[in-house]
């Protein structure tokens, strides 16, 4: 049985891996919705956790409060590519989000202070954070296709050397 859980989890991170390493590639929009859903999924497992947390947390975001954070991390990378990397943008929908959660735990229920903290490190560790992937891998400006490299060989069915630059060597790098 074991021998077969390790097959499965093999193939799974092998066909994970690939998928990954397409997305890098792509790097644009397939990267940055690959982002957002990234984030989203952080975001629930995050929340997850912290609902689990009766004795060190008692009183976690009721769920209204963190699907509208699920939402805004995830909002977050598909924002920033739109705004063409602009960091403006992530910073003022971080805090118009923060803000408009605030406003509505204080309005609808009697609020306590650790759904507001961990709402705004849900926002952050899951939204704001991760969507910095999305500018790393959007960075350019130097040229990594220099004639003699080894990257000038890089085949044409793979992109041609052009696909390189400074963002995906980066990204690669980190990953």
């Amino acid at each position: 049985k074991s021998g077969g859980n390790l097959f499965k989890r093999t193939t799974s991170a092998l066909a994970m891996g690939a998928i990954g390493a397409v997305v890098i590639f792509a790097g644009g929009w397939p990267w940055a919705l690959a982002m957002a859903v990234f984030n989203g999924a952080a975001c629930v497992e995050f929340f997850t956790m912290v609902c689990e947390m009766n004795k060190e947390l008692p009183y976690p975001p009721p769920k209204w409060c963190i699907q509208l954070c699920t939402l805004a991390c995830a909002s977050l990378p598909i924002l920033l590519h739109a705004t063409g990397g602009k960091m403006t943008s992530i910073i003022l929908a971080t805090v118009f989000s923060f803000t408009a959660i605030c406003a509505a735990l204080i309005w609808n229920e009697e609020s306590h202070f650790n759904e507001f903290t961990s709402s705004l490190f849900g926002l952050i560790y899951c939204g704001f954070l991760p969507t910095f992937w999305v500018k790393l891998r959007g960075m350019s400006g130097v040229p990594l296709d220099v004639p003699g490299s080894l990257l000038h060989l890089w085949p044409a069915w793979l992109g041609g050397p052009g696909i390189w630059s400074l963002g995906l060597v980066a990204t690669i790098t980190i990953v």
